[in-house]
């Protein structure tokens, strides 16, 4: 039922937009009502799942329309409702953009332990950026080699005094994050301003890695 109501809603704002083609608020509506009806076919198909792996697979796809939901409710916020703020927005897309390449990347997807710390870990770079370094511009990259993986995240901030105990608490969450999934993390000044945070996973780590609290 619920799925039916999300598609009517679809339809119906994608008519309206097909129409007002200027006005994308309801281009962002339609496919935001559309995002969620998938899910709920989606939590449906996963229900009746015979084994993990096709439950694995479903759970991997579901993260697609997610993402649209997210991208495209964030982006009404900021265009009907004319609300937040511009860099929190960017935030939110390139971090759950993240969380889509971490998903996609493997063959077998990354743990979910593994994945969600290292959202987490990236968030807390980026509010301390935005905090504590004043930055405008936070990059977030995501690099594979043979070994391992590493969350790079590079902002072009004033900077902050890793000793200060009011700066010192969110570089000792990421770090706490990141020996919790077996991984090292590194914070170091930026070339010519701002501060690099350095992440490196081992993808063997990933496989032992159960339950993290």
């Amino acid at each position: 039922m619920n799925a039916g109501a999300c598609l009517a809603l679809a339809a119906f704002y994608g008519a309206v937009w097909f129409r007002q083609r200027e006005n994308r608020v309801y281009l962002l509506f339609s496919c935001s009502a559309a995002a969620a009806a998938a899910i709920s076919a989606f939590e449906l198909w996963m229900m009746p799942a015979w084994t993990v792996e096709q439950y694995q697979l479903l759970l991997r796809w579901m993260h697609v329309p997610m993402w649209v939901l997210i991208i495209s409710f964030v982006a009404c916020v900021l265009l009907y409702l004319r609300a937040g703020r511009a860099w929190l927005a960017w935030s939110i897309y390139s971090l759950r953009t993240l969380i889509q390449i971490l998903n996609f990347s493997f063959s077998s997807s990354i743990s979910a332990p593994v994945s969600a710390q290292l959202y987490r870990i990236a968030q807390e770079a980026v509010r301390d950026a935005i905090e504590h370094g004043a930055a405008c511009q936070v990059l977030i990259q995501l690099t594979f080699g043979d070994r391992s993986m590493v969350l790079t995240g590079q902002d072009d901030g004033q900077g902050f005094d890793t000793k200060s105990s009011r700066h010192g608490m969110g570089l000792r969450i990421m770090r706490y994050r990141a020996q919790c999934i077996g991984s090292s993390c590194e914070v170091q000044a930026g070339p010519t301003q701002g501060t690099i945070v350095h992440c490196r996973v081992p993808l063997e780590a990933q496989h032992s890695v159960s339950t993290i609290s």
